[in-house]
């Protein structure tokens, strides 16, 4: 029988966590099976709640397809890190890339009071997901997060034109599990905490929606 083993990593930030467990070498067997034909991707990014909903589902189907359509072939994406995982970040990265964000991000810059964060880019997001989807034997919410509210999200256009809506998301675990190739299965447990995206329209059919920045504001150590 198959031994299950629980971890709760340290760092609650979500994608920093979930790097740090797939980057231990020798580790994990990346010989899995398939998980299924490919969703049809596109449709559910008519409206910003959904394109939140799709980012869930990629990962509960890990399909690597319906993940990357969530974001503009411009690649002008950034993942912003948790505060309470700054300093670390900062110190595992002599080179990490520091943003000061802009006061049209309001629930971030005012009501937050952030005013710096850490950021990674598009290759990074992708190559992170693409190893976690790949490697993981399973991926799913112990605890769902909270309905979004569509009537709380805030549509609003930068000084360039570009149009941009505010989803906040909060609450739920993501539990990520993995084998070790010795018949063991640790589970990963990730406290989602609060999370804010700036969706902007996409630029290849501007019916839909696409991720442009993700902040990840949990508080949780």
């Amino acid at each position: 029988m198959t031994e299950a083993v629980c971890r709760r990593p340290q760092a609650r930030l979500l994608l920093v966590a979930i790097a740090a467990c797939l980057a231990v070498g020798g580790c994990f067997d990346p010989f899995y099976p398939p998980t299924g034909e490919p969703q049809t991707v596109g449709i559910a990014r008519s409206s910003p709640a959904g394109t939140v909903q799709q980012l869930f589902e990629s990962y509960e189907t890990r399909q690597i397809n319906l993940f990357m359509d969530l974001f503009s072939p411009t690649k002008d994406f950034r993942f912003y890190v948790s505060p309470s995982f700054q300093a670390d970040y900062a110190k595992e990265r002599g080179n990490a890339s520091l943003e000061t964000i802009d006061s049209m991000f309001s629930y971030v810059r005012e009501v937050k009071g952030i005013s710096q964060m850490y950021f990674w880019t598009y290759d990074d997001e992708i190559e992170i997901h693409d190893n976690l989807f790949t490697q993981a034997v399973e991926i799913g919410f112990t605890v769902d997060p909270q309905t979004i509210d569509t009537s709380s999200i805030r549509y609003f256009q930068a000084t360039d034109g570009s149009q941009y809506a505010e989803v906040i998301v909060r609450g739920g675990e993501l539990q990520i599990r993995v084998s070790t190739g010795d018949l063991t299965v640790i589970d990963y447990y990730v406290d989602i905490g609060e999370q804010a995206f700036y969706l902007e329209k996409d630029p290849r059919n501007p019916a839909l929606w696409v991720i442009a920045k993700w902040f990840d504001l949990g508080t949780a150590q």
